[in-house]
């Protein structure tokens, strides 16, 4: 960490490792006053044969930075696979990385002209589909069981106006939405998504 030497200033920031460094607000000489530990991520293994299997289907996003976001959200949570249905950036997006940071390169991915297909193909080949989505059926998602820990689940987040196609909306198992507590309808889908997949990752197979 860094500051200014102006005490009308004394902006703390991080900075470089340099002798100097000017104030990146006034201009004035900056001090170092903290070294930034190099932390490693904690990371939780679960045992072999409680690691769920969860895949995801993006229903026409429009932001490549959502996209991106989900990527990493997604390598953080062990997704196992990520869908693109319609509009959906794909990693080959040039801007893609600058929130993926990497994590576009290493989960498997599929794109799909036509979700409503896939969906069912996706379906068909024994996967629980669940929608995050609100509608009149919808539940919330913190008063429901957990998965069911043998089955794979596909969790389907929607476009950023528009939300789940209807037609993979009538295709899901479950839908379910998060409560809200402010003024404000809905979380940014990226946001939304973390919720969902971390309770997905933590909550199943707990009442088996």
């Amino acid at each position: 960490m860094r500051q200014c030497v102006r005490l009308a200033c004394a902006f703390r920031f991080p900075g470089p490792d340099k002798l100097e460094f000017p104030c990146p607000k006034c201009g004035s000489a900056t001090n170092i006053t903290d070294h930034i530990p190099n932390l490693s991520p904690v990371r939780t293994n679960r045992p072999l044969g409680q690691y769920p299997h969860l895949e995801i289907g993006l229903d026409n996003l429009r932001s490549v930075f959502n996209v991106g976001s989900i990527f990493r959200t997604a390598d953080a949570t062990g997704i196992e696979h990520v869908h693109l249905f319609g509009t959906s950036p794909t990693p080959t997006h040039p801007k893609m990385d600058k929130t993926a940071l990497g994590a576009e390169l290493v989960i498997p991915w599929t794109q799909y002209w036509d979700g409503v297909s896939a969906v069912n193909e996706i379906k068909h080949r024994g996967l629980e589909i669940w929608c995050l989505e609100y509608s009149p059926e919808s539940k919330n998602l913190f008063t429901l069981p957990s998965p069911d820990l043998n089955k794979p689940h596909l969790l389907i987040v929607g476009n950023e106006n528009n939300g789940i196609d209807p037609k993979i909306m009538a295709l899901a198992n479950h839908t379910v939405y998060l409560p809200m507590m402010g003024e404000k309808e809905s979380l940014n889908v990226a946001s939304a998504f973390a919720v969902a997949a971390y309770w997905f990752i933590f909550n199943w197979g707990k009442n088996e």
